[in-house]
């Protein structure tokens, strides 16, 4: 075991510090489970004794593997049944913002250049087609400018190896400034195809010396791994076809979206937004479908969630909605202290629902007082 959450009934184990840093030494990962946490029981005590556990070259070989804990039955161990296969289904590739164009030079003059140009319309409207108009013309600069950002840093690297063996021979200023230019370029591409890797895995702890392209591509197959779904069980059956179980989390969330976004929203933003299409809205004007449309993300509330109950659902707004709804929140805060009574403490700023109750309890004392005196009198 690795963590005390993996036994139940049982004395504090020793030792699981231990087996966590084997497992980190022998460069294993846990490969996750579906079902039931504890793998064992006699009856009264319950533990987590198997697992399975994998190393880089099978998640180089299979995209996604899946372990379940199957029931107990004629044993005091769960048998396991293990899926090692690809994802069935390619992820839908959409516009990201990529980290690494921060470090061209050209980049924001191509967005400048690109905003300049005039656009006639709804002032809304006009902010999201200006939106809509720049995410194609970065795509068409990254494929123009960068290419394949790993075929340049080989590129790169031949040229820097091509110019060390001219300045080898030659060994004059001119090859030296030469093969700086090409090392420069060639640590470039490098720090440009680190950034890349980095903002794709996650990773921000890693320090220069230990980046590595097998580092980061580990970390993004373990990313993706945790992100898919291999299956979901509807109504006591295991669905693992990618149209069912489409069909269930639709109808299962359908009415499920009421809950409002929490993400914080940078005051600096606000201002970067144009004062007239936030005001074409407040005027009582529709929002453009793309700027109000979300992109739902389940997150998993424990691990081996099972059922859509168990998954939490987070909406991905645009950036434009979460100013106009943070504007609304902030004008409507002004108001609420004039429409809600002073004897209601909730949904006000500054007020707390513990107030009455504490007050309630304070008269309830109070009243008990006094009619212990006027009954002793």
């Amino acid at each position: 075991m690795v963590d005390p959450i993996e036994s139940k009934g049982c004395k504090p184990q020793k030792g699981l510090k231990d087996f966590t840093n084997c497992i980190d030494d022998c460069h294993l990962e846990d490969a996750g489970y579906i079902g039931s946490i504890f793998t064992w029981t006699n009856g009264s005590k319950f533990k987590r004794l198997d697992r399975v556990l994998s190393n880089h070259g099978c998640v180089e070989r299979f995209s996604n593997v899946t372990v379940r804990h199957l029931a107990k039955s004629g044993s005091d161990h769960s048998p396991f049944l293990v899926e090692c296969r690809g994802f069935s289904q390619a992820p839908r590739s959409s516009f990201r913002f990529q980290n690494m164009w921060l470090m061209h030079q050209e980049f924001m003059q191509v967005v400048a250049d690109d905003w300049k140009k005039p656009m006639f319309g709804e002032p809304i409207y006009t902010l999201w087609q200006k939106l809509k108009r720049l995410k194609t013309t970065l795509k068409h600069w990254n494929k123009e400018t960068f290419g394949n950002v790993f075929t340049l840093v080989e590129q790169e690297e031949d040229e820097v190896l091509r110019h060390e063996h001219i300045f080898e021979k030659s060994n004059s200023p001119a090859d030296r400034g030469a093969l700086h230019k090409a090392q420069a370029t060639h640590l470039r591409y490098l720090a440009m195809e680190d950034e890349y890797w980095g903002q794709l895995s996650g990773l921000r702890w890693i320090k220069d010396g230990d980046k590595s392209t097998k580092v980061f591509h580990s970390f993004v197959k373990r990313k993706r791994k945790n992100n898919y779904i291999a299956g979901t069980m509807l109504e006591g059956e295991w669905i693992t076809e990618q149209e069912a179980m489409a069909d269930s989390v639709i109808n299962f969330y359908k009415e499920l979206f009421q809950e409002d976004p929490t993400s914080p929203i940078d005051d600096q933003l606000v201002e970067c937004i144009p004062r007239l299409a936030v005001n074409f809205f407040l005027k009582g004007h529709k929002l453009p479908q793309g700027i109000t449309s979300t992109v739902i993300c389940l997150i998993p509330k424990f691990k081996g969630a099972k059922t859509w109950k168990e998954f939490r659902p987070i909406n991905l707004c645009t950036f434009v909605n979460k100013i106009v709804t943070k504007l609304l929140n902030n004008r409507l805060a002004t108001l609420l202290p004039a429409l809600i009574s002073d004897y209601q403490s909730g949904f006000v700023k500054g007020r707390i629902i513990p107030d009455n109750i504490l007050l309630a309890q304070e008269m309830t004392h109070y009243i008990d007082k006094v009619k212990g005196v006027a009954m002793s009198c």
